[in-house]
């Protein structure tokens, strides 16, 4: 490969993972062979200067998607979450959603952060789990709400 064939190559890798990083593009995956590809997107992360009495997830259904929005306390509100990570094992979604300060100058208040997510092609009966706390989807109902019980 020719030298500025390779400075392509890598400015290019650079830029999309920037771009998946920033939010700018979903990162997308795939599951074992014949899965579909499902796509998980952050639509909206704040910090919020409240605390919430436990870290949760709630869904609700948007066609073959689902809104996730999950909660978590954080040192101040002046954090939000990005993709740390996702991965596909059979009928489980599991999903890494990493805390990250905020460049703003914070009220040093204890907070929440409250992060709405667009997971999907997803199936009733598939198992999210975000930062180790798990939540099944069941078939088009109301909105649902999982704490954690520790």
């Amino acid at each position: 490969m020719r030298p500025a064939a390779a400075i392509i190559l890598v400015i290019g890798m650079i830029i999309a993972a920037w771009m998946i990083y920033s939010g700018v593009v979903s990162e997308r995956f795939r599951g074992e062979a014949g899965m579909k590809v499902v796509g998980v997107k952050i639509l909206e992360s704040v910090g919020i200067s409240r605390v919430a009495d436990k870290p949760r997830i709630e869904y609700v259904w948007s066609g073959e998607s689902v809104i996730v929005t999950f909660l978590e306390d954080s040192p101040n509100p002046c954090y939000r979450h990005r993709l740390g990570g996702v991965e596909r094992l059979d009928s489980t979604i599991n999903i890494n959603l990493v805390l990250e300060k905020t460049s703003e100058v914070c009220i040093q208040v204890l907070g929440t952060v409250k992060t709405k997510l667009l997971i999907g092609p997803v199936e009733p009966s598939t198992k999210i789990v975000i930062n180790s706390l798990e939540i099944v989807l069941h078939p088009h109902t109301t909105p649902r709400t999982q704490a954690n019980n520790d």
